[in-house]
């Protein structure tokens, strides 16, 4: 029963794509910023790499999205989500 379930995740990994991983990361990072602030817009150029120029690591982006997000409330006005740390190893970028 055990590998019947970890074989079911398999698929849920491949489906992730750095461009969902964007739109997922832009609705969680909204959600955490309007929930410091509900006045806030979101942004969203998140000024992270463009596809081309990333070597995406799709558990990182799947444990990024379900990691430990924290508002930064210390300016009054000017909140912003941050991030869980493994969110930077998601899209290694190659050296030239």
């Amino acid at each position: 029963m055990r590998r019947l379930s970890v074989l079911s995740l398999v698929p849920l990994v491949g489906c992730l794509t750095y461009e969902s991983f964007l739109a997922q990361r832009f609705e969680k990072e909204c959600e955490i910023e309007k929930a410091c602030n509900p006045d806030l817009d979101c942004d969203d150029d998140t000024g992270l790499p463009a596809p081309e120029d990333c070597d995406f690591d799709a558990g990182a982006a799947r444990d990024c999205l379900n990691g430990g997000w924290v508002c930064d409330d210390t300016s009054p006005g000017f909140e912003y989500a941050i991030p869980p740390q493994i969110c930077d190893a998601v899209c290694r970028v190659p050296a030239q």
